[in-house]
């Protein structure tokens, strides 16, 4: 009598591990998706490639891009890299920095 009872304890002990493994990567499945959804989008930004000097007309070769999340970047960055060429340095620009409107 005992070997039968062990043998279903056993039986439904793994088929409840199996049930909760199945709930649980649902849940899981789920909740990345939730996170997937509202997860924002990347925009591009220009930045300098290259040390800018003060005075100098901005060139292809000064500007480079990143991406950054959409809603983070300054009101008044250039989103393309084509925008902020010919304009003039009002200061020296740092590689890296991202490309103000006022800085030039």
């Amino acid at each position: 009598m005992l070997r039968g009872r062990g043998a279903l304890l056993i039986l439904s002990s793994v088929f409840l591990a199996m049930l909760a493994a199945f709930v649980a990567t649902r849940w899981m499945n789920a909740r990345a998706a939730v996170l997937d959804a509202s997860k924002p989008g990347l925009v591009g930004v220009a930045v300098a490639a290259i040390e800018i000097p003060f005075g100098t007309q901005i060139e292809a070769r000064h500007v480079s891009s990143i991406q950054m999340l959409a809603g983070t970047q300054p009101g008044d960055a250039f989103a393309d890299e084509k925008q902020p060429l010919g304009k003039v340095a009002k200061a020296t620009i740092l590689p890296g920095e991202l490309l103000l409107k006022a800085r030039f």
